[in-house]
């Protein structure tokens, strides 16, 4: 289980996603892969933020409204920006329109992405699923605290 540094509101990125994930995947396979790094006091909020709102549309809409639906994170860090990708693998019972992501959920995302985190929301529905990236400011995370 990753670590939280109690003194300053750190915590690590996987301790992070394990306190988000647990409510909603159930008995549901999750796979986690990421850099555990520690992220700052001022980058926790934010992030639980997104991965919270990311949860919840799955389990409205996506890989946990489904028995067989799949969830992998992952990440990586390159050239001082850190990579998270978040990958739903479902059956779609609607087909994915325009007007998917112009919602209130996506919107705050977006700018909680670009204002606090200095990255970029995207989203993008493939023929099993959706999957989504987070281009974050490495710095942005792990400093700050």
């Amino acid at each position: 289980m990753g670590e939280v540094d109690g003194s300053s509101g750190s915590k690590s990125l996987m301790a992070l996603l394990e306190a988000v994930l647990q409510p909603f995947t159930g008995l549901l396979p999750v796979v986690v892969k990421v850099e555990d790094i520690l992220v700052s006091s001022s980058a926790v909020t934010p992030l639980a933020l997104i991965f919270y709102e990311l949860c919840t549309n799955s389990v409205k809409y996506g890989a946990l409204s489904q028995e067989e639906g799949r969830l992998a994170i992952s990440s990586e860090c390159s050239g001082g920006r850190m990579i998270i990708r978040w990958q739903e693998s479902f059956e779609k019972t609607q087909p994915a329109s325009d007007s998917q992501g112009s919602g209130f959920g996506t919107t705050l995302c977006e700018s909680t992405v670009k204002d606090q985190l200095d990255g970029s929301f995207v989203r993008t529905f493939t023929p099993g699923g959706m999957r989504i990236t987070l281009d974050l400011s490495y710095e942005s995370i792990t400093s700050g605290s």
